[in-house]
């Protein structure tokens, strides 16, 4: 009887690990598209000019990093407000889900003009950090890689 409730003990759990594999998968395959469908609404909502959505999602304590320096919530804001983009292409998206957070590396190809700076337009690489709050999904950090054209 011992051998068989030992056999089972054991069975049972190398189904469980095994199981827990595709478990994994799953997990991170979600949190990819999350993270990047939180991103790709970032950028339309900045693309048609929404700043209402803009300003509810960016977080009380946000700072980003720009060619030109740092930025907190209210130097961010009055940058978006003065954003004149054109059109983007978003890819090669990495999310890593670390407890309630979303870090999200991509690359974009944007026409954008950043405080009277054309950038170059050329792909540069990008990296937000979302946290989950009791109001939604916020944005608490953002780098922008791209420079000013020569």
């Amino acid at each position: 009887m011992k051998l068989s409730l030992r056999f089972l003990f054991v069975s049972a759990l190398i189904l469980l690990l095994g199981a827990s594999g595709p478990l994994m998968a799953q997990t991170s395959a979600n949190a990819k598209a999350e993270g990047e469908r939180l991103e790709r609404q970032w950028w339309e909502d900045a693309k048609k000019g929404d700043m209402e959505a803009m300003e509810k999602t960016i977080s009380i304590g946000f700072q980003s990093l720009h060619f030109d320096g740092f930025r907190n919530k209210e130097t961010e804001v009055k940058m978006i407000k003065s954003l004149k983009m054109g059109g983007y292409k978003l890819s090669n998206f990495n999310v890593t889900k670390v407890n309630n957070n979303y870090i999200v590396a991509y690359t974009a190809a944007v026409d954008e003009t950043i405080d009277g700076k054309t950038l170059s337009g050329q792909p540069t690489n990008r990296l937000t950090v979302w946290e989950k709050s009791n109001t939604g999904w916020k944005v608490i950090a953002h780098s922008n890689s791209g420079v000013p054209k020569k």
